[in-house]
């Protein structure tokens, strides 16, 4: 029998290129510290063990002590303004809520969000201008935006020409607007109500060579909204807006297929049904027995469908008959009363009137157009001490603040004025006088539907 060889190993032994690097959890070992695996001894045992160590975690290093800095130069660095940091916010932030003047990095910062905006022209524009915006002012479109479709890039522009030939068409089409310059934004109501936000912003990778134009609407629905959208991004573009769009009106009354004996059976059909169970519908929500039963909701509703029932472009003749029922039947004597109080100049804290002031003017205005005979209208506006008036009054004073309902009160008193016997007090008059002035003043600026009827209203008054 002949003896082992000597050249086999030891069950233990294994050579240093071969030992284990990873554990079976996958972290890696110290090959120098870590010990050899064994085995057991004997035919038939188990396969290899391996002995797992935990893996150490490395020390933080100490931070050295800062030193300390002379008094004068950390004063100096105190003092320096600092460049604002891109806040991280979430996806949809500018299109939920009005708080959204900081530039927000969406993701990351490496497609060019945190490089320098071009200074092509820094100057300030013309201190005439109604939105006087800077290339500074402009951010970079964030990382991810979720960018409207309402949206245009143009190439090759200048901030402030941008900004002028979109404050010039809104002007043009009596759009309200609010400038904020610094963030190159401007909060805008139509004057069908619907209230949107158009923004400026600097493109980024292959689109940083231009600006970007964004209409972001808010609040509100009208068919001609569409047409406004439409006019701000061709200005922005600069193509020629000179000639004013036709509004979209998809729901106007039109009369070139009806006769007047149909007219007739239409408005004998609405006195025969007990008549006009809109009013009392609306009535019912906007005056109930229990006034906790308004709701915000419920007032909007019930004002922007007044609004429809005494427009002559959206009811035809009907629209006649409602007016007259709502300013002359006893029936609707709370009716009236609740638009004279809605009438009253409460602006928010921030300035903004209500939404309601704005729908009970434009209500009143529908209706003294739609009235044959104007004697209902003005009865309204001179009863309880000329309590409708003076709020008219205060309206048009408040035109540089608020030129939508300046321009829905001027054209009130316009019709009013015109009817006969209706003359304004002499204690109001040179008040309206010079409301009014200003009023046709502040509509040449940035309201032209303002000025077309202030100064209607100025040529019943001189």
């Amino acid at each position: 029998m002949s003896a082992p060889p000597a050249s086999l190993p030891a069950p233990g032994d294994r050579p240093a290129a071969e030992a284990p690097r990873f554990t079976p959890e996958g972290l890696p070992l110290d090959v120098a510290t870590a010990s050899p695996a064994t085995a057991d001894a004997g035919d038939g045992g188990p396969s290899r063990r391996v002995e797992v160590r935990q893996p150490q975690l490395l020390a933080a290093p100490t931070a050295a002590p800062a030193a300390k800095r002379p008094p004068a130069e950390a004063a100096k660095e105190k003092e320096a303004p600092r460049t604002p940091a891109l806040a991280v916010g979430p996806n949809r932030s500018s299109l939920v809520d009005g708080d959204d003047d900081a530039v927000v990095d969406y993701f990351c910062a490496s497609d060019g969000a945190h490089e320098p905006q071009a200074t092509t022209s820094s100057a300030a524009p013309s201190g005439t201008a109604p939105w006087p915006v800077r290339e500074s002012h402009v951010p970079t479109l964030p990382s991810f935006y979720p960018l409207e479709k309402s949206a245009a890039f143009v190439p090759q522009a200048s901030a402030a020409i941008i900004a002028g030939r979109i404050a010039a068409v809104l002007q043009a089409r009596s759009i309200a607007a609010k400038f904020d310059p610094e963030h190159a934004k401007a909060d805008c109501v139509s004057p069908s109500l619907v209230e949107f936000r158009v923004r400026l912003y600097r493109g980024r990778g292959g689109y940083r060579h231009g600006l970007i134009a964004e209409v972001q609407r808010r609040c509100g629905f009208s068919p001609g909204y569409a047409q406004d959208v439409y006019a701000i991004l061709d200005a922005a573009e600069g193509k020629n807006t000179a000639e004013e769009q036709e509004q979209a009106a998809p729901i106007y009354y039109d009369d070139g297929g009806c006769s007047s004996s149909d007219d007739e059976e239409d408005m004998d059909a609405l006195e025969n049904t007990g008549g006009f169970a809109s009013l009392r519908v609306i009535s019912d929500i906007l005056c109930p027995l229990d006034e906790s039963q308004v709701t915000a909701e419920g007032q909007d509703f019930a004002l922007a469908s007044l609004a429809s029932l005494t427009s002559l472009d959206r009811m035809g003749p009907a629209a006649a008959q409602v007016s007259d029922e709502l300013l002359a039947s006893d029936a609707h004597e709370d009716l009236r009363q609740a638009i004279a109080s809605h009438l009253a100049v409460a602006p928010e804290p921030q300035g903004a009137p209500r939404r309601s002031t704005l729908q009970s003017l434009e209500v009143l205005a529908h209706a003294a157009a739609a009235l044959p005979d104007k004697a209902p209208l003005v009865a309204f506006l001179f009863q309880n001490d000329l309590q409708v008036l003076r709020a008219l009054i205060v309206h048009v004073e408040q035109a540089r603040s608020d030129p939508p309902a300046a321009a829905r009160a001027c054209a009130i008193l316009d019709t009013a004025l015109g009817a006969a016997g209706a003359e304004v007090p002499s204690s109001l008059r040179e008040r309206l006088l010079a409301a009014l002035l200003e009023a046709a003043n502040c509509g040449g600026e940035c309201h032209a539907g303002l000025e077309g009827e202030a100064r209607g209203c100025l040529g019943r008054l001189v």
